[in-house]
């Protein structure tokens, strides 16, 4: 329900593919030892053939395990500092942006202030932070109102409806869905609260999780009150 979480994701995305790789070439020389004491020695430290150290595949996987390993120490230290420019040691420069949004973000999120975002270069990110601080403002306020500032924010970076390709669209999206979160984070609202949403697929999905106003409630209770009368006439 609350998108806004998933953009911490990102940051993240471009390290989990070298995991499976980094401990490849090493835990076969490792088993050998084990199973070869007479050899110990001489796989300890192993030599390896110039024709190897010079293939392709050699040096692609001592650059992947080498880019692993900057990136995950680069992001630790990163969150560790709170300082995105330890994020400059990664060196690649889709892991450093990332790194940078995954810190700017976060700091962002805890302050409550959209306008920490406008340190992230890349605009798509930028406007993705934003959009997730703005909408959890609205959330927290609890107050419907607030969901039109995000209206403003669509406007500026002229974000489109993925659908349509419609700035307009993509407004009524996040504005009526945004109401309709505040509601489902209430806890309780009826369907006239619903009537607070324009959009007529997202005021219909409203409806169906709206409760019963409690004013109904006593009067399917009332007939009760008439079994004494009724019992008098017997005595």
């Amino acid at each position: 329900m609350y998108r806004y979480l998933s953009f911490l994701a990102i940051v993240f995305v471009s390290l989990s593919a070298c995991t499976n790789q980094s401990s490849m070439p090493q835990n076969t020389g490792q088993g050998d030892q084990k199973n070869s004491p007479n050899q110990k020695e001489s796989k300890q430290s192993p030599v390896l053939a110039p024709e190897l150290q010079n293939s392709q595949n050699y040096q692609s996987c001592i650059q992947e395990q080498t880019q692993y390993c900057a990136a995950k120490a680069g992001n630790e230290l990163a969150r560790e500092k709170n300082d995105t420019k330890f994020c400059e040691y990664i060196g690649d420069e889709t892991q450093v942006e990332n790194c940078k949004f995954g810190i700017i973000f976060g700091n962002a999120l805890k302050e409550k202030n959209s306008k920490r975002c406008e340190d992230i270069k890349n605009k798509d990110q930028q406007k993705s932070c934003v959009l997730a601080i703005e909408e959890n403002i609205a959330l927290e306020s609890g107050d419907i109102k607030n969901c039109e500032k995000i209206a403003t924010v669509i406007q500026k970076y002229q974000d489109t409806d993925a659908a349509s390709g419609s700035v307009s669209s993509a407004i009524t999206n996040h504005v009526e869905n945004c109401k309709f979160n505040i509601l489902q984070k209430s806890g309780t609202f009826s369907k006239k609260d619903c009537e607070q949403i324009q959009d007529e697929f997202i005021k219909e999905e409203c409806m169906v999780f709206a409760e019963t106003p409690s004013k109904e409630t006593p009067s399917k209770e009332t007939p009760s009150k008439e079994t004494p009368s009724k019992e008098t006439p017997s005595q």
